[in-house]
């Protein structure tokens, strides 16, 4: 069947998941494209299969980027 689109309120939770993980794992946002490429690199490795089109993964980058502008002093340490 066909995917429902996002709620509002999901995209956002998305979005903000996303932010968060790229910040613990030190992953660039601003360079969306360049990081769709790594995104699809490590999918493929684990058996993976990202959305075909690079628009829909860089769509959630773009704004998961808009996420971590609005908080740029998030930094994460895992080893607390």
């Amino acid at each position: 069947g066909q995917d429902k689109p996002l709620h509002p309120r999901e995209r956002k939770s998305v979005e903000q998941i996303i932010a968060v993980l790229a910040s613990m794992a030190k992953l660039d946002l601003s360079k969306p494209y360049k990081l769709d490429e790594t995104l699809r690199a490590a999918a493929a490795v684990h058996g993976l299969e990202l959305p075909n089109s690079s628009e829909t993964v860089v769509k959630f980058l773009k704004a998961s980027d808009e996420v971590q502008r609005h908080f740029p002093h998030w930094e994460f340490n895992l080893s607390q």
